[in-house]
């Protein structure tokens, strides 16, 4: 059975602060279960692109911003691997174990 992986990011437009910034939420879905978290981010929804889940725009803080979500878009990327290759492992090491008769 093939696995699925998504991460996406968005805006909690219902919570705006002060200044008008509201924060960056990120959606992880594996096989169909959902967890969602908060990003530590907030931003100005006229600048979001809400297709790309990125900051619209070049200047310097499109671009930290951008760069910080495309940090945490590879470190999640990372770790979902790693632990595919753990599972592949585990099974790899039990069908192993099924094979080698006990003493």
């Amino acid at each position: 059975m093939k696995a699925t992986f998504r991460m996406l990011f968005f805006l909690r437009k219902d919570r705006p602060n002060s200044i008008g910034q509201v924060p960056i939420l990120g959606r992880i879905t594996i096989n169909g279960q959902m967890v969602q978290f908060s990003t530590k981010l907030d931003v100005d929804p006229e600048i979001w692109d809400t297709k790309l889940g990125k900051v619209k725009g070049r200047g310097s803080d499109a671009t930290n911003l951008n760069r910080l979500l495309d940090n945490l878009r590879a470190k999640t990327d990372s770790i979902y691997t790693l632990s595919l290759f753990r599972i592949a492992e585990i099974n790899k090491e039990q069908q192993i174990v099924n094979i080698i008769p006990e003493d």
